[in-house]
């Protein structure tokens, strides 16, 4: 059943990018790249911003272990968070990336999967969280107005309800975090007992009330952690926007790669090998809604294609430290990081 499962994933992911590939190349998008409004230098700008979030993105990982009294070295989480990204992005998410940190967290702490689990759930939760919030604030620093003569509104009204939805979600999100960690320990044992009687959600709502009782009482950490996610947005937003300017012409203003960023990124977490594919298209409709060469009587179009397919590009990078990174350890660390990463 698995593969089949992952068949399907592969081929909505081989669609979504056939089509986006077709659409450029009826609107003749890849001209751009020969052309010399194409500016290389951004791209290497966008690419560094890229592998500095990535970065950034392990330092708060390896800040939540050593939190949970986790033996974790800083050397230690920047590999396995690369090779993460090695296997997720270019195995096409055949291997578990979450799998594989959960282990390694695991290997050198004995007695605390718990621990060790929740470290890399919780990670990815602030994370999530963070750009669902940004994506929501987004929402009030773009100037709609400017889009009022949209070739397509309803693109904007559906950008503009994403964004309401995710901010209801994050601020509802965050207030159940904090509540979560500040009510007694009692209380939240009787809301477990009772979400495990739930059906379809009562095991995923257990789990996170697992993990608020972990980090009960560690506001500092969740402080810490929200202060990394939103740097690692900003340097997403930027590195999204340097993508636009090395496309050159038409792209949204530096303000809107707010929400144009954070939504994309928020679809590159859907469950597509390796985010592929839903990742691009959500970055392709923003640009088209966005891109001030839309509007009506411009006459202009988005090159929305080739800016989430050069963002992509600098994932590939990501994949492609990972890769030496997995391939500068020794065999026998190798062999465990496979193992742990089976599906």
């Amino acid at each position: 059943m698995k593969y089949i499962v992952l068949a399907v994933k592969l081929l909505i992911s081989a669609a979504l990018i056939g089509y986006l590939l077709t659409k450029a190349y009826s609107q003749n998008q890849f001209a751009v790249l020969f052309s010399s409004q194409t500016r290389w230098s951004w791209f290497a700008i966008a690419l560094v911003l890229v592998i500095i979030a990535h970065v950034v993105n392990y330092v708060r990982w390896w800040a939540i272990t050593r939190d949970l009294d986790l033996r974790m070295r800083f050397w230690d989480a920047q590999q396995i968070g690369f090779i993460t990204q090695f296997f997720g992005l270019a195995a096409f998410g055949i291997v578990g990336s979450d799998a594989m940190r959960a282990f390694y967290a695991m290997r050198d702490n004995p007695g605390k999967k718990a621990s060790a689990v929740a470290s890399v759930f919780f990670d990815r939760l602030i994370g999530l969280l963070t750009m669902m919030a940004c994506a929501g604030s987004g929402y009030w620093v773009t100037d709609w107005e400017a889009f009022s003569q949209s070739a397509d509104p309803r693109l904007i009204r559906g950008l503009q309800s994403t964004c309401w939805l995710l901010w209801w979600v994050a601020t509802l999100g965050f207030a159940a975090l904090f509540g979560g960690t500040l009510i007694p320990k009692i209380w939240l044992m009787g809301i477990y007992d009772r979400t495990l009687k739930l059906k379809w959600i009562g095991g995923m709502l257990s789990r996170v009330i697992k993990v608020l009782m972990i980090f009960r009482g560690r506001t500092a950490t969740i402080l810490v952690a929200i202060g990394c996610s939103l740097l690692i947005n900003l340097l997403f937003v930027l590195a999204i926007d340097c993508c636009g300017r090395f496309a050159g012409g038409n792209k949204p203003a530096l303000q809107e790669h707010i929400v144009v960023a954070s939504i994309s990124l928020i679809a590159n977490c859907l469950p597509l090998p390796g985010g592929i594919g839903g990742m691009e298209a959500a970055l392709d409709l923003q640009y088209q809604a966005l891109s001030p060469g839309t509007l009506l009587g411009t006459g202009g179009q988005s090159l929305g294609v080739i800016v989430a397919l050069a963002f992509r590009a600098t994932l590939m990078g990501i994949a492609l430290i990972g890769a030496m990174t997995w391939l500068s350890m020794s065999a026998v660390d190798r062999h465990r990081l496979k193992d742990a990463a089976a599906p």
